[in-house]
């Protein structure tokens, strides 16, 4: 009986709150940062879904993401580090009359250290908080001001 209330539980989050469901995030970014950590470690495609921010997410953006999470698992992953946001960062990318935004504000980035030799094999993800709590940072598709 117990197992029955448990899957109708997690049922009722995935149908009728589905951000609920992906939305574990982390309270502070050190602590996001070690939960990326642990999730490459443990080669965790789930734990490591968990951390994104999944609000407004279309389902091919999401779907291309859980591709890359799957393979980013699979990687040697040296080091985890938090970084500020690169002066290159562009928070708006354009195309055509579309433009995607991130779904937090980014406040830094979590960067994936695979090399042994030096830091410059590198991946990042930005990351910033959303309701009190850190996440890894997801495009959103929005019409572009002006069109």
């Amino acid at each position: 009986m117990k197992a029955l209330q448990r899957a109708l539980v997690a049922v009722w989050l995935l149908v009728l709150c589905p951000g609920a469901a992906m939305a574990d995030g982390a309270a502070s970014s050190g602590e996001l940062a070690q939960k990326v950590e642990q999730a490459l470690k443990a080669k965790d495609a789930t734990a490591m879904a968990a951390l994104y921010n999944w609000d407004r997410v279309a389902p091919d953006i999401k779907s291309q993401l859980q591709e890359a999470v799957e393979s980013m698992v699979g990687d040697p992953v040296r080091k985890v580090e938090l970084r500020p946001l690169p002066g290159d960062f562009e928070p708006v990318q354009e195309l055509g009359d579309q433009c995607y935004v991130q779904n937090v504000k980014a406040e830094g980035v979590v960067t994936l250290i695979y090399s042994l030799e030096d830091d410059s094999a590198i991946a990042t993800m930005p990351y910033g908080a959303k309701n009190g709590r850190y996440y890894l940072s997801a495009p959103v598709m929005e019409k572009c001001p002006g069109s």
